[in-house]
């Protein structure tokens, strides 16, 4: 028990959650792009959202930060950054729900 607990216990240094770093990466990497996964998370209400917020946000005359100001490479790395932000908030509220569905 005290070996368990010493292995996958709360109390881990952070050397040794940097050590493990990469297997928790690629464990999502792999729960991310499983063929469940991404059917699941292609027929949600919330990827339609998503990708409703991204289309009127890209056609919009809005912007967070404005290109006519700032340039056109600041407004490029608004928009990209917002799109990320959605797709991020769909994926992490998609998974939230397959992994409770399971």
């Amino acid at each position: 028990m005290r070996e368990y607990n010493k292995k996958f216990g709360d109390d881990r240094s952070i050397k040794r959650t940097i050590k493990e770093l990469p297997f928790v990466i690629q464990t999502i990497m792999n729960y991310l792009f499983s063929k469940e996964f991404l059917l699941f998370f292609v027929g949600n209400a919330i990827f339609l959202k998503a990708l409703a917020v991204i289309f009127f946000y890209e056609i919009l005359p809005y912007d967070i930060l404005p290109a006519k100001l700032l340039g056109s490479s600041v407004g490029c790395i608004d928009d990209t950054l917002v799109i990320l932000l959605v797709l991020g908030f769909a994926v992490g509220k998609v998974g939230l729900q397959f992994y409770r569905n399971q």
